[in-house]
């Protein structure tokens, strides 16, 4: 198939290549194993890169379904519960604590918790500082063996 019009009689058995038939054996068969696999190879390429625009055609037609889909539920909405449920401006503080009457017993219910949980937490830490501290020393102990040797080589 990657051959097309070549024929194997007219290049294999022609005089006109009688000094080079190994060569041109050999060029046959690279061309006739390695075309195939370039091709597809080409092909899988091309095939990547249309799909990618493919997703990101899809993705922008997707949120404009979106936004059409949202006009027209909002279109047919009655105004009266439309103007009920407006919000002119929303202010929202991430790290303001909500004063309800549920989130007030749910902190007193929940501070011993916290309080147990953060005793761990401090405990934890202070386990992984004394690792670390460990760790430290034994490194220095460690360096100061290798100078130590490294200076009675330079002795030597």
């Amino acid at each position: 198939m990657t051959i097309g019009e070549m024929d194997y009689a007219d290049i294999f058995f022609s005089t006109s290549l009688d000094p080079f038939s190994f060569i041109a054996h050999v060029l046959f068969l690279i061309f006739l194993f390695l075309m195939p696999i370039v091709l597809m190879n080409l092909l899988v390429g091309i095939a990547v890169g249309d799909i990618d625009k493919i997703r990101q055609n899809a993705e922008f037609e997707r949120m404009e379904i979106e936004v059409l889909f949202t006009n027209q539920i909002e279109d047919n909405v009655p105004k009266w519960f439309q103007r009920k449920m407006y919000i002119a401006m929303e202010t929202t503080f991430p790290n303001k604590i909500k004063k309800s009457k549920v989130m007030k017993v749910k902190r007193l219910l929940l501070r011993h918790d916290k309080n147990e949980e953060a005793i761990e937490a401090e405990r934890k830490r202070n386990r992984d500082s004394e690792k670390l501290e460990n760790m430290q020393r034994e490194i220095d102990q460690i360096s100061k063996r290798q100078i130590g040797r490294a200076s009675c080589r330079e002795r030597v």
